[in-house]
């Protein structure tokens, strides 16, 4: 089944990266990463995709955030459940609220608690992740690109990294 993705270039390292442009959500990955805030509001972008898609996954990541749980910097992997059809979902906080924008700072803690974390709290053999707050988060990928980059290699499993979207590329 096709699911629409195109690779655009590949990098060979310690682990394999690949970009992709199209939707990250058919992604054969063992887990997709998902930029949320904190506050549980999964009100547009990939969270909304989420909320709409993966309802089980959403109710998690509420429950989450309602315990204050979910922190900046500390990204939690929801693992795939037998028999419910959705994948496993890494929740990656990219903001504190979501009329905020997202902070280049946040997105570093977090990829270097995934990198510091993988193997004994989360242990995915394969990570789609999208252009982290590149979004509604509102940074810009050129700043964000080289953090995915380094943190993707250092993971040292196949990581597809999805660009942003042309027209977005094209608003800053």
């Amino acid at each position: 089944m096709s699911t629409g993705n195109h690779e655009v270039s590949s990098t060979e390292g310690q682990g394999q990266v690949q970009y992709f442009r199209g939707d990250i959500m058919t992604d054969s990955a063992e887990a997709i990463t998902i930029p949320v805030n904190i506050g549980g509001v999964m009100g547009a972008g990939l969270a909304e995709q989420m909320r709409v898609q993966w309802p089980n996954r959403a109710r998690q990541y509420e429950t989450l955030c309602y315990n204050r749980v979910l922190k900046i910097g500390e990204p939690i992997y929801l693992p795939a459940e037998p028999g419910d059809g959705e994948p496993g979902v890494l929740l990656f906080p990219t903001k504190t609220h979501w009329s905020k924008t997202s902070r280049l700072e946040y997105i570093e803690q977090g990829l270097d608690y995934l990198v510091a974390n993988h193997r004994k709290e989360f242990g995915f053999g394969s990570l789609a992740i999208p252009a982290l707050g590149c979004g509604y988060g509102k940074l810009d990928w050129r700043d964000v690109a080289p953090l995915v980059k380094v943190a993707a290699l250092r993971l040292e499993i196949p990581v597809h990294v999805y660009l942003p979207n042309k027209e977005k590329e094209m608003e800053w």
